[in-house]
């Protein structure tokens, strides 16, 4: 059996990381992917 954990990763540095962790008999495949984006200006709201 397999799953899988997406995770985007919003900080101002981000690390991409893929791994396999195995529990019982289930393997569940994460991936951090960076997002790299400005940050969104202030309107005043």
């Amino acid at each position: 059996m397999e799953g899988c954990y997406i995770l985007f990763d919003h900080r101002q540095e981000p690390e991409l990381l893929v791994e396999t962790v195995t529990i019982g008999d289930v393997a569940v495949r994460s991936y951090i992917i960076p997002i790299v984006q400005d940050r969104p200006l202030d309107k005043g709201v």
